[in-house]
């Protein structure tokens, strides 16, 4: 059975997603091609994280979500992100 479908972030983003992970209604998706998107499943609101703001490639391999801290494989290395400072804006959908 099916518990929710959404093509958002399909629709949205051009992506290969890599990796995904759920914690408290958020959902952080890696992509090959566009960095980290979150989306928010409550209030359907999407943020998208990539080199541009930080992240040492676009190219995301792997999450890792421990804490407050959102761990991003690359073929580069590994960036850190604190998940307060990445959920500060998001854009309605």
């Amino acid at each position: 059975k099916i518990i929710y479908h959404s093509n958002i972030i399909a629709n949205k983003f051009d992506n290969h997603i890599t990796d995904l992970k759920y914690r408290n209604n958020e959902i952080y998706i890696s992509t090959a091609t566009n960095g980290l998107i979150i989306f928010d499943t409550k209030n359907r609101l999407t943020k998208k994280i990539n080199k541009k703001d930080g992240l040492l490639s676009d190219n995301c391999r792997a999450l890792f979500i421990t804490g407050d801290y959102i761990w991003i494989g690359h073929d580069e290395g590994v960036s850190i992100l604190y998940k307060r400072k990445a959920k500060n804006s998001f854009n309605r959908n």
